[in-house]
C-alpha cells in the first residue's frame, strides 16, 4: 500500500509538559523509513490544552512548526481542533485529575478517542504514553490493548540526562543551542538525543463484541467485557420470561432462534446426543427435510409461548414441510452471529452451536457443560 492512501494517528498523552509531543514526533520521524502522513491528537486536561496552544502552536516560534521546518517533517500534522480536553460528566472541562470521577472521565475520554481511532481504515495508530498523569499513561497502554489491531503500535520517549522534564527544550536543534540546567549547567540541544521505545502489549481487540467496537465505551464497560471472556461459561433459562442470559447479559434472538437454541439446550440435557443435520447424509439439497425436527421445534414453541401464538406459518414451514438443510444452517449461523456481535469472538464460541464428529458422521450440539446451565421458570 503506498504512503499516499495510508495514514496514521498519533495520539500524545500530556499535563504540563507538551515537549512529550514534539519529542515523540522527532523521535518517530527519525526511525521512519517512509513518509507517512500522520495526524498528531494530543489529550490533556484545561490547562494542559491552553500550554500546549501557546508553546505548540501559538507565539512567534511555535514549537511544532519549528521543527517540521528544521527537519522538514511536512508528514506531520497537528491542528487546534486534535487537542482534546478532558470533560466531567457535565460535559465541563477538567483542569486537573485528582478525585474518582474525575480519574474515569479521563478513562473515558482516553478509551473513546483510542476506540474511534483504531476503526478506521487504512490507518495505523500509534499511542505514546511518555506525558501526563501515571495514570493517564496506564489507560492510554490499556486502551490500545484493549482496541489495537496488528499494525498499531503503543511507545514512550527516553530523553538523555538534563534534557528530560526540560521548560527549554523540545528536540534536539540542527544548530547548536545552549540552555541552563536546574544545577546550572550549560546544555546544548544540539547534543541531546531521543529514542522511540516501543512498548509491546498484548492485543486484545478480538475479545470484544462487534458493538463495543463501532459505538461508544466507556473504559469499566470494555475492561468488563473482556473480563467476561475469560470467566467460566454461565447460561441461565429463564422460562417464565422467555429469555436466555449469557454470564448475566440477555442474548438477543427473535423468538424462532430462541426456540432452536432451546431445542439444542433440551437435547443437551435430556440425553447428550448431537443434532443430526437435515439431509446430511444425502445430497447438499433441501429435498430431504426432517419433520420430526419440525414437529419438536413447534412443540417447544407452543409450550413457551402458548397455542394461540404459533402462527400458521410457522406450522407450515416446521411441521408440514419439516426442518430443511438451508433453515437449519441459517438458524445456526444467525444465532453465531448474534453472539459474536454481543459477546465477542472468544466468549461466543463457548456458548455457540457447534459441529462435531469426524466428517460423514457429522451432528451439532452445544459444547457447555450441563452444569454450567440453569433453568427458572419451569422445564423445557
Amino acid at each position: 500500500m503506498d504512503n499516499q492512501s495510508y495514514h496514521r494517528t498519533l495520539i500524545c498523552i500530556t499535563g504540563m509538559s507538551p515537549q512529550v509531543v514534539t519529542e515523540t514526533v522527532y523521535a518517530l520521524a527519525k526511525s521512519d523509513k517512509t513518509t507517512i502522513e500522520t495526524t498528531v491528537h494530543i489529550i490533556t486536561t484545561s490547562i494542559g490544552a491552553q500550554r500546549a496552544r501557546a508553546v505548540l502552536l501559538g507565539g512567534k516560534s511555535p514549537k511544532f512548526k519549528q521543527l517540521c521546518d528544521d527537519y522538514n517533517f511536512s508528514h506531520f500534522n497537528l491542528q487546534d481542533d486534535n487537542i482534546h480536553v478532558v470533560k466531567n460528566e457535565l460535559g465541563l472541562p477538567l483542569a486537573d485529575i485528582r478525585t474518582h470521577q474525575e480519574n474515569g472521565a479521563i478513562a473515558n475520554t482516553i478509551t473513546e478517542i483510542i476506540r474511534f481511532e483504531t476503526n478506521k481504515p487504512n490507518c495505523s495508530v500509534h499511542v505514546s504514553m511518555a506525558g501526563g498523569r501515571k495514570t493517564m499513561g496506564f489507560y492510554a497502554g490499556y486502551a490500545i490493548s484493549m482496541f489495537g489491531r496488528t499494525e498499531d503500535r503503543l511507545s514512550h520517549v527516553l530523553v538523555s540526562e538534563h534534557f528530560e522534564n526540560h521548560a527549554d527544550f523540545f528536540y534536539p536543534s540542527k544548530q547548536s543551542h545552549m540552555i541552563t540546567a536546574h544545577n546550572g549547567l550549560l546544555l546544548d540541544t544540539s547534543q541531546a538525543t531521543i529514542t522511540l521505545a516501543n512498548i509491546p502489549f498484548v492485543r486484545m481487540r478480538h475479545e470484544l463484541p462487534t458493538k463495543a467496537l463501532i459505538h461508544k465505551i466507556t473504559f469499566s464497560e470494555a475492561v468488563d467485557l473482556i473480563a467476561l471472556a475469560t470467566a467460566p461459561p454461565s447460561l441461565v433459562i429463564d422460562l417464565s420470561c422467555r429469555t436466555i442470559s449469557v454470564a448475566g447479559k440477555i442474548l438477543e434472538l427473535d423468538k424462532v432462534e430462541l426456540i432452536f437454541y432451546l431445542w439444542f439446550i433440551k437435547r443437551l440435557i435430556a440425553t447428550g446426543e448431537p443434532v443430526k443435520r437435515p439431509g446430511e447424509f444425502v445430497e447438499p439439497d433441501d429435498n430431504h427435510p426432517d419433520r420430526k425436527q419440525g414437529k419438536e421445534l413447534v412443540i417447544l414453541y407452543t409450550k413457551l409461548y402458548g397455542e394461540m401464538n404459533v402462527n400458521e406459518r410457522t406450522r407450515d414451514i416446521y411441521i408440514k414441510e419439516g426442518m430443511t438443510r438451508s433453515l437449519f444452517e441459517s438458524k445456526r449461523s444467525k444465532i453465531k452471529k448474534k453472539l459474536e456481535q454481543q459477546f465477542g469472538p472468544t466468549m461466543a464460541s463457548k456458548y455457540e452451536i457447534k459441529q462435531v464428529g469426524t466428517r460423514g458422521n457429522s451432528a451439532y450440539t452445544l459444547t457447555i457443560a450441563p452444569e454450567f446451565i440453569t433453568i427458572r421458570g419451569g422445564e423445557l
